[in-house]
């Protein structure tokens, strides 16, 4: 059984690839104890909060991860494959020709989702002037027709 957990990164300042990322917060998914876009993806990538909550509460398929710039397609990012059955949550994310598969116990991977929800809420509370990336998400093409 896999285990997720969530960190906030807060950039003052910061530039990657010549993006202002300056007040900027991003959401760095910790799976198993490893920083999953450091580790697992050899690209910048940003994890996409919104998506995260749906996948959490309705199976489907959902864009956890983007580019920098929230295009999707920009960055080569598919949606991700989401099942909840059993109790388990399990998730497929399609990364450079491989398939990256993760399995959550549902209660455990919900209350993960849930207090992230919290700790940004509250964080935005403290510091109303920053903002979270990616600000806008462009879906990929293929998600987008029909």
């Amino acid at each position: 059984m896999d285990i997720v957990n969530f960190e906030l990164c807060e950039n003052d300042q910061l530039v990657i690839d010549g993006i202002d990322f300056s007040r900027s917060l991003f959401i760095k998914p910790i799976i198993n104890g490893e920083d999953v876009i450091t580790e697992k993806f050899d690209q910048d990538a940003l994890a996409v909060l919104s998506e995260w909550e749906k996948c959490a509460k309705a199976p489907g398929k959902y864009l956890l991860f983007t580019s920098l710039i929230g295009i999707a397609d920009e960055g080569g990012w598919e949606l991700c494959g989401v099942k909840h059955h059993a109790g388990l949550v399990s998730v497929k994310i399609p990364y450079n020709d491989k398939m990256i598969e993760y399995s959550f116990d549902e209660a455990a991977f919900f209350d993960s989702i849930k207090l992230l929800t919290n700790k940004v809420s509250l964080f935005f509370v403290e510091k109303p002037y920053m903002h979270l990336e990616p600000k806008n998400v462009v879906f990929p093409e293929a998600a987008q027709v029909g």
